[in-house]
């Protein structure tokens, strides 16, 4: 079974027979190349051209981060599965207006589910109403779901619904860090450095699994095809944000797993620091390869990921109308 890999420290890669070796300061790391999916770089590390032919040979994709942990730049390897018939059909449901806003009105669906979920466990867990408002709010805007008749209203709708979602982060986690709202670019406080940073590690997980699948990933259905190199694992992470990220951030607060003096303050931005990276991006994984019960049956998160891929090259290929994911825990 492949695996992600993480590389925060600088230093040296290279193949040793069938096996990729990490060479930093303090120790030597051995990867088995079948066991990578992929490879997530954070230090400074040293990469030659042969193993970017590795890479391309084993359908291994490597995600590039600065300092502060933007991504800079992705090794894609090619992709063979990919054929004519299904970008043809991806780009006549794109360009057929009812078709895409079918698509687009799922994933907004499963988004918003899954943020009632999530409000709803948290609510019986404190045993009080204190989020009521705001699921009756979200109710309301998830019946006008099926009443839009263009993208960027159901857009207006999905960014109501996520601004209420929102508003309910700083009660969730007892007012241990608060977010009166989501500001991307840079992040303004800890909470937002966190979504950011949770938000930017499910983008690459679903883009590896896209490119490991016959789906173009360029080709998004809410969020538009444009000038973004990659819009269809976008789309596919509205519905796994507040269930996998969302909780995990959660958790870890509320475990005061979290260390606040691990952000830095860089120019108008906070960042989550190395450690605070560490602990996020193992709790992340651990979420990944946590079960849950669908459909009577005990499937790992990771896996629900590419059943909801498998779901929509079905849909292209017309063989099964796509419905979104809706989990019940």
């Amino acid at each position: 079974m492949a695996h992600s890999f993480y590389l925060y420290e600088n230093g040296k890669l290279n193949k040793k027979n069938d096996t990729l070796l990490f060479e930093c300061e303090n120790e030597k790391i051995y990867l088995p190349i079948t066991n990578i999916k992929d490879l997530y770089v954070f230090g400074c590390v040293s990469i030659t051209k042969p193993l970017f032919e590795l890479f391309n040979e084993n359908k291994i994709t490597v995600y590039f981060y600065n300092k502060i942990g933007h991504m800079i730049g992705k090794f894609i390897p090619y992709n063979s599965n990919q054929s004519g018939e299904m970008i043809v059909s991806q780009v006549n449901h794109y360009m057929d207006s009812q078709k895409r806003l079918y698509l687009a009105k799922q994933f907004v669906e499963g988004e918003c589910y899954h943020i009632l979920k999530v409000l709803r466990y948290y609510e019986n867990r404190k045993k009080k109403m204190v989020y009521s408002d705001a699921i009756t709010s979200i109710l309301d805007l998830m019946y006008q779901i099926n009443h839009c008749l263009t993208i960027p209203h159901l857009m207006s709708i999905e960014g109501r619904v996520r601004e209420i979602y929102y508003s309910q982060f700083s009660t969730i986690v007892n007012n241990k860090y608060i977010l009166t709202k989501r500001v991307y670019h840079p992040p303004i406080n800890e909470f937002n450095a966190l979504i950011s940073y949770g938000n930017a590690i499910i983008y690459n997980k679903i883009l590896t699994e896209i490119l490991r699948s016959k789906l173009d990933e360029r080709i998004g259905y809410l969020h538009s095809t444009n000038k973004r190199r990659q819009t269809l694992n976008l789309d596919i992470s509205e519905i796994f944000k507040p269930i996998i990220i969302d909780r995990v951030i959660f958790s870890l607060i509320n475990k005061n797993m979290i260390k606040k003096d691990d952000f830095k303050k860089i120019n108008e931005g906070i960042y989550i620091g190395k450690e605070n990276k560490k602990i996020l991006v193992r709790e992340i994984e651990n979420k990944l390869e946590s079960e849950i019960t669908v459909n009577k049956r005990r499937v790992k998160y990771k896996n629900l990921i590419i059943k909801e891929i498998y779901k929509l090259q079905r849909h292209f290929m017309e063989r099964e109308e796509y419905k979104s994911l809706k989990v019940r825990w």
